[in-house]
């Protein structure tokens, strides 16, 4: 999973770091597996993300926002990144979600096509700390518009597990499911490409 993240940020230009094995600002709390922070060249330059990655079946929603709240203090991180094992995850989780400053993914490291999931919780995360970097009138509407694109996401995340949860078990129109999977699919990498945009409009106006 780590591998995964760096090699990400590290296309994106920003800084991952593996801090797992470290204590934090909380006395012997080691909370908060990885921090990125974002490049030079983002509009939210030197703001820390942190990720959490668990494969324990212990962990319900509850459990893990508590977790990545931790985290957030443990690792002065502006936003959270819980990312589930789909081995673990508990039932009815959605693939994606945010939750205020913090987003939780279920990623499966056996099956690529949870990657897009993985991508867009990274992309959901540095628009938020875009977002929290650059809250003023004079862009209100540019920010207006990357929640618009994060509440995307998470919508055709949600109706993307619907339907390959359907095309798995109903045989009669099959393909016409599948086929809608991936007209959604490509939905869903739009809205991703829509953040890229508005952070690019984010970057003008801060300049």
């Amino acid at each position: 999973m780590y591998s995964f993240i760096e090699d990400v940020c590290q296309k994106a230009g920003d800084i991952p770091e593996h801090v797992g094995y470290g204590v934090g600002d909380i006395k012997h709390c080691k909370v908060g597996d990885c921090i990125i922070t974002l490049g030079p060249d983002c509009e939210a330059a030197a703001a820390r993300i942190v990720c959490e990655m668990k494969e324990d079946a212990s962990y319900d929603l509850r459990r893990s926002l508590d977790e990545i709240g931790t985290a957030r203090a443990n690792r002065k991180a502006d936003v959270g990144l819980f990312i589930h094992s789909a081995k673990t995850a508990p039932n009815g989780l959605k693939r994606l979600a945010r939750y205020g400053n913090d987003a939780i993914v279920v990623w499966d490291s056996d099956d690529e096509g949870t990657d897009a999931y993985l991508s867009a919780g990274l992309m959901v995360c540095k628009a938020l700390a875009v977002r929290n970097a650059t809250a003023n009138d004079e862009i209100a509407a540019d920010i207006d518009l990357l929640e618009k694109a994060i509440r995307e996401i998470e919508r055709q995340s949600s109706f993307l597990e619907e339907i390959k949860t359907s095309s798995s078990t109903i045989k009669n129109g099959a393909d016409k499911i599948l086929n809608r999977v991936e007209t959604m699919r490509g939905a869903f990498i739009k809205q991703i490409e829509a953040l890229d945009t508005q952070a690019s409009l984010l970057r003008k106006l801060v300049q």
